[in-house]
């Protein structure tokens, strides 16, 4: 596998370009970001000016701009062929906890530590719209899958659904015995947004229908947190991973309610999960400096990726499945191949 080691401290974030897998953005603890080669392993442009840690980064839609989001408060908007500062975009003062661009469009969410989402037009450098409303940190939060609205979970133990556009919380799931007595570490929906999916510390996996703003159930069978959940793109959404401090990932049938395997392997928590694009395929980072490949619909694991040191602390992969790019406390990624 191919190594890149320009960090001088851990990596926390990557991301691959969905038009290029040789183009890789990695973000970590010496408060830079890196643009750089997949192939060679070689550094294209340094990012510099956060003035602490780089907690996110991202690729916009179409692979033109990338996005650093620090722990200082700043998301910085690059140019990625020229690799330049194009904008910066601040208000939230603390730490960004994630960010992610629209699916479509140059606009930018990102959530933070006091409790409050941003929305920007990130070419304009121009702010849209803040979410208050939690009492807590913004742990996770995306985007809907058709666009059009926004998920974003918190600490505080509720998920919000917001209309982007006026700013106003649309629906709001909260209860600790319908719905989560911990705090929320993750979020996704199905393909059609009609459904959210929450990942819990109180060891639940959480369903929400995001029509009626009811909780439609409690996936129950992990024995520690929850850290992450992904939603199969196939399957018509009705496939949900899970992955927790008990090293286990669940795979359930949203219909049964039901886990329809436990991917066991992993010696540590799982720190990151997600799904092929095309294949029931779904690929896993854990804290024992390993990632996994599976078959979602045996339980076998049918890759297992070593030599990191230290653990994974995220990955990303290319848009046909194939490579897979991790980031590391041991201060480097690494490029694996399926």
């Amino acid at each position: 596998s191919q190594i890149f080691e320009g960090h001088k401290d851990s990596v926390f974030c990557v991301a691959v370009s969905q038009q290029n897998e040789r183009i890789a953005l990695s973000g970590g603890g010496d408060d830079v970001g890196y643009l750089w080669d997949t192939k060679s392993g070689k550094a294209i442009f340094k990012l510099e000016g956060h003035s602490d840690s780089v907690a996110a980064v991202a690729f916009n839609h179409d692979g033109t701009m990338m996005a650093t989001g620090g722990m200082d408060g700043v998301v910085k908007v690059w140019s990625t062929s020229r690799g330049e500062l194009l904008k910066t975009l601040d208000g939230p003062g603390t730490s960004i906890e994630w960010m992610q661009w629209h699916p479509r469009g140059n606009v930018i969410i990102a959530g933070t530590t006091e409790g409050m989402s941003w929305l920007w037009n990130a070419a304009k450098g121009e702010l849209m719209n803040v979410f208050a409303g939690h009492s807590d940190s913004v742990s996770c939060g995306k985007f809907t899958k058709d666009g059009k609205r926004l998920l974003t979970g918190s600490l505080d133990r509720s998920l919000r659904y917001w209309n982007p556009n006026t700013g106003n919380a649309i629906h709001t799931f909260l209860g600790e015995h319908t719905f989560s007595s911990g705090g929320i570490t993750a979020v996704d929906d199905t393909p059609s947004s009609a459904v959210a999916v929450t990942a819990s510390t109180d060891h639940s996996v959480g369903l929400c229908n995001l029509k009626t703003g009811k909780v439609v159930g409690r996936l129950l069978g992990h024995e520690d947190a929850v850290e992450c959940v992904a939603v199969c793109p196939q399957a018509g959404g009705t496939w949900v991973a899970s992955g927790g401090l008990d090293t286990v990932v669940k795979v359930w049938d949203t219909n049964t309610m039901q886990p329809r395997v436990s991917l066991k392997g992993h010696r540590e928590g799982i720190s990151k999960i997600a799904w092929h694009p095309e294949d029931p395929v779904l690929y896993t980072s854990s804290m024992d400096d390993t990632l996994k490949v599976w078959d979602a619909r045996t339980g076998t694991c049918v890759r297992n990726f070593t030599g990191h040191t230290d653990m994974v602390l995220d990955f990303a992969i290319s848009s046909d499945g194939k490579t897979i790019i991790s980031a590391s406390d041991d201060h480097t990624c690494r490029v694996y191949t399926l």
